[in-house]
């Protein structure tokens, strides 16, 4: 008869949340086996493409010419919860951060970015915390905050290499909570 055929694969440390594929309807058993390879090469292919779900003790690796530039963890003097990073591209050539992510070692915060994530080169790449009006367009969204008495970030690739990391564990080094001054 014919039918739907569904593979469901986890990706080891990819997204909770399983890949659902299902290939094209099958009509007999000889095709079925067929096609079920078929769709298997296309997880393989896809699970390619997803982030890592990167973990901060797995963070290594050396500085790049991408990196996080300017932090604005005090918020605005309008709200508090008005944060924003920066990330800057240093080098001559465009930056593709496609499955890139900026985390914080309390793990509050894990921004993933999208498929068409670039920055040009000696240009700059805005992360702004979700509902922060006062500018208009960042070039990402993020969930979660920094803490004011201070925090670490770093800058992974999609293969969990870490090309910029700001250790402010024990206190922002620069900007200030009164002033609003961003690091």
């Amino acid at each position: 008869g014919t039918g739907l055929l569904a593979a469901e694969i986890t990706l080891g440390e990819k997204p909770a949340s399983p890949l659902v594929l299902v290939a094209q309807e099958v009509r007999s058993k000889s095709e079925s086996s067929s096609a079920s390879m078929r769709s298997m090469a296309v997880a393989e292919d896809i699970s390619k493409n997803l982030p890592n779900e990167c973990a901060w003790s797995a963070a290594s690796g050396t500085p790049s010419e991408t990196q996080i530039n300017e932090v604005a963890w005090m918020g605005s003097a309008e709200d508090p919860k008005n944060e924003w990073i920066e990330l800057s591209n240093n080098g001559v050539v465009n930056a593709e951060i496609a499955g890139w992510q900026v985390i914080n070692v309390r793990a509050s915060m894990r921004i993933t970015l999208p498929e068409d994530a670039r920055i040009p080169a000696k240009g700059f790449y805005l992360l702004r915390r979700e509902g922060y009006a006062a500018i208009p367009k960042g070039d990402k969204e993020y969930s979660g905050a920094l803490s004011n008495s201070g925090d670490e970030l770093a800058l992974l690739d999609g293969e969990c290499n870490m090309h910029d990391r700001v250790d402010a564990a024990s206190g922002w080094f620069a900007g200030s909570n009164e002033t609003k001054r961003t690091m």
